[in-house]
């Protein structure tokens, strides 16, 4: 929980499906995510529920690239994520 001010960047449910993994969540996750209240969360907690499936920004970052840096679309796959300007 974090008390000091904070936005939410792109953490909606339609951002989790864009970044869905193949890689499951543990029950104790799916637990914690019954614990969310807050409103701009809930509808993401619960379609992570639904599909639970683990989320990662990696897998949604080349949407928020300039065409000129990313040409094909995809995110280069010789580069980790920390190599990747934003």
């Amino acid at each position: 929980y974090y008390r000091g001010n904070f936005y939410f960047w792109h953490m909606s449910a339609e951002d989790y499906e864009g970044s869905r993994s193949g890689g499951e969540i543990s029950e104790k996750r799916r637990k914690m995510l019954d614990k969310i209240t807050d409103e701009k969360l809930r509808q993401t907690a619960q379609a992570i529920q639904a599909c639970g499936r683990a989320g990662y920004q990696e897998n949604i970052a080349a949407a928020y690239r300039l065409p000129e840096e990313v040409p094909d679309g995809k995110v280069p796959a010789e580069k980790s994520p920390e190599e990747i300007p934003l």
